[in-house]
């Protein structure tokens, strides 16, 4: 989910409930603009339920956007995955961590594209689909399931749309089944959040 900033009192009530009414095992969220100060250590102590840890990956380098946090039921034994792909991407940003229960292993890969590309970044959507072919392609011989979320800021929700189409064949392409949902609840953007599963057997 993009919870587009994390820091509100009001928002870590919203998250902390959905997670408890809904049962959610492994709740991902992108722009969390936590910047790692000690308000932050508190918002995350409030928006962690008992009974689950919470994983911080804020964007640094300053910047006070951008950021990842996954929430997870205690039980799972978790290890950060992120430095194991052979390439740095320019348009888009993730987290990718591998989860173990029991003898169950499957990895979980949070993206955030930018929703504004520009002559001056230069972050256009033909660079996103490039550099995200590249990372997929890494990412799909890992080990176990594979479960792919996040936020494109592309408008997924289109069917016949180009970037709907190049996402959807990208995905067939590496054996991934993929679905879009509303890109947040504090949004009335019409781009989309997306979700890509694999299974290994």
């Amino acid at each position: 989910m993009n919870c587009q900033g994390a820091k509100e009192k009001a928002k870590t009530g919203i998250i902390t409930d959905l997670i408890v009414e809904d049962q959610i095992q492994i709740f991902c969220l992108t722009e969390t603009w936590f910047a790692g100060d000690q308000y932050d250590e508190f918002c995350l102590r409030s928006m962690t339920p008992p009974g689950y840890d919470i994983v911080n990956v804020p964007r640094g380098g300053g910047d006070p956007h951008g950021g990842f946090a996954v929430l997870y039921q205690q039980g799972f034994k978790i290890a950060s995955n992120s430095d194991n792909t052979n390439h740095h991407f320019k348009s888009f940003e993730y987290s990718s961590m591998v989860f173990t229960c029991g003898s169950k292993c499957f990895t979980v890969v949070t993206i955030y594209r930018p929703y504004h590309p520009s002559a001056k970044n230069r972050f256009t959507t033909g660079m996103f689909f490039d550099e995200f072919s590249q990372f997929m392609q890494d990412m799909t011989i890992s080990k176990g399931d594979l479960v792919v979320v996040g936020d494109l800021n592309l408008h997924l929700d289109i069917h016949d749309g180009p970037s709907t189409q190049k996402f959807g064949e990208l995905m067939n392409s590496l054996g991934l089944n993929s679905q879009s949902t509303n890109s947040s609840m504090w949004s009335h953007s019409r781009c989309c959040n997306i979700t890509g599963k694999r299974q290994s057997c």
